[in-house]
């Protein structure tokens, strides 16, 4: 039973921002990252995910440029939750501007209590350049401040005239439940892709049956599902992929052997391998819209052949087929 929709996007595409940001991807310049946030807007995608680790407040700074003078045709969906040099919440990581680095200069925690998230959504207002948030997304959960704590100081928000709409990520289906208890959840965010499909029976079907947007994140597992070719590519030290399990030189072989069984399926959509893993998970039941982690202009319009397509529920029974055969196969990423 449907209880409540909030406002999303008009576009099921999203631009997402932490791989323009530069932060754990091997960098990235401002111009490349505002040039990229005008092609998804020529490319009618109207929505923008942010968060500010992300470069450490450096993406919402450029995000804020790039909308100058267009705020209103462009919704922007930021976080909370993930903050700095701060000796409270629970210890995450430490990181440079680059990458997470064991002794870096920013000591990230989780911490959601009030005070800090009024402070972060200042601070984020003051980088984006607006006085208003669309969606606002609890970004990861600190397993310390009270839901209801966390929940009515988003109200608050709301009710100030500050945000739009509620978000959560990377929670279970009973945590939504626990919020719902105390204000409209508009959207949750968890990775989904052929690789990471936990959340396609769980949380998307759990999303569907009660009118809450569903938003995907990590279609292409960090650019493994991109294209057939990863075998031998060298990555910058600052890129994560460097020293992720998911790209030691086997599970490149493995995923480029899933892409290969998948060829007559792109082949008969008329999509290359980015495309056709981003319109599958466009086509799982209750999805709503999925995150365009692009890190140029020409990714974003590749991205953007996979809106509209339909894949035929026999095909996407077949796809699950192959796709099972590598379960376990690709070690869940840390981040």
């Amino acid at each position: 039973m449907k209880k409540y929709a909030g406002r999303l996007p008009g576009c099921p595409l999203m631009l997402g921002t932490w791989r323009l940001s530069g932060w754990m991807w091997g960098g990235n310049d401002k111009q490349t990252a505002i040039r990229t946030i005008y092609a998804a807007a020529d490319n009618g995608i109207d929505g923008i995910d942010t968060a500010p680790v992300y470069g450490f407040g450096r993406i919402e700074e450029w995000i804020g440029e790039a909308v100058r003078g267009r705020r209103h045709t462009v919704y922007i969906a930021d976080k909370c939750g993930m903050v700095w040099n701060t000796p409270s919440g629970k210890r995450a990581f430490e990181s440079d501007e680059q990458a997470v680095i064991a002794g870096g200069p920013y000591r990230v925690r989780l911490w959601l209590h009030p005070d800090s998230i009024r402070r972060e959504l200042e601070m984020s207002l003051r980088r984006l350049k607006t006085d208003f948030i669309d969606l606002y997304q609890v970004h990861w959960y600190d397993g310390i401040t009270a839901w209801d704590d966390i929940m009515e100081t988003l109200i608050r928000f709301r009710e100030e005239g500050k945000i739009g709409e509620i978000g959560l990520c990377n929670v279970s289906t009973e945590k939504i439940l626990r919020c719902l208890k105390t204000a409209p959840v508009a959207s949750d965010q968890e990775r989904l892709s052929l690789l990471d499909r936990k959340a396609e029976k769980n949380n998307a079907a759990f999303c569907r049956k009660r009118g809450i947007g569903f938003l995907a994140y990590s279609s292409l597992a960090s650019g493994l599902l991109a294209c057939e070719s990863l075998v031998g590519k060298e990555y910058s030290p600052s890129d994560q992929r460097t020293v992720s399990p998911r790209f030691a030189p086997e599970k490149r072989e493995r995923a480029a052997s899933l892409l290969r069984e998948l060829g007559p399926f792109r082949e008969k959509y008329g999509l290359d391998c980015a495309g056709f893993a981003t319109a599958w998970v466009l086509n799982i039941p209750g999805v709503t819209h999925v995150l365009a982690g692009a890190g140029n202009p020409d990714q974003i319009e590749n991205s953007r052949k996979a809106v509209g397509i339909k894949i035929s529920p026999e095909d996407m029974t077949a796809i699950g087929g192959i796709v099972s055969r590598y379960d376990g196969d690709f070690p869940t990423p840390k981040h």
